[in-house]
């Protein structure tokens, strides 16, 4: 499910979405996850909550918790591919953000133009720099 400016965008901070990810490439995570899952991979309880939606979100996990193919792709990639392989993960989930920015030369400017429909409404800062950490982990832009 891409991120749509019809659905809540996920606004958890980077650090929590890619220690998530991290997390799963290394050490795996059970086939649903769920806030306790999150609580113990070391999602701190206040954050747990919107990094669980930004999963959703970002199509890592399902409505119902279960792992994604992208997800299981992400986990599986060889180190040399890793980066490759996140890139296309996230313009296919920010696919309609990208029809307004390119990530790499975007300004915060035009950052904040492309996020202005997307709700929650005052979430938006976080909707951008997570965006911005995630693209500067997949190296496509600078945080």
């Amino acid at each position: 499910m891409p991120v749509t400016k019809d659905s809540a965008a996920p606004y958890a901070p980077g650090s929590a979405i890619l220690g998530v990810v991290t997390r799963h490439r290394t050490k795996g995570l059970p086939p649903v996850v769920d806030l306790d899952v999150l609580t113990r991979a070391g999602v701190s309880e206040t954050l747990a909550p919107r990094t669980l939606q930004a999963l959703k979100a970002l199509d890592l996990i399902g409505d119902d918790g279960k792992l994604t193919e992208t997800f299981e792709g992400l986990r599986l990639a060889p180190e040399a591919e890793y980066q490759q392989r996140m890139g296309d993960w996230l313009r296919a989930a920010y696919a309609d953000v990208l029809t307004y920015v390119e990530p790499e030369t975007a300004t915060e400017t035009q950052l904040r133009d492309a996020f202005r429909t997307y709700v929650p409404t005052g979430q938006q800062t976080r909707m951008i720099t997570l965006f911005q950490a995630l693209f500067a982990a997949a190296g496509i832009a600078q945080e």
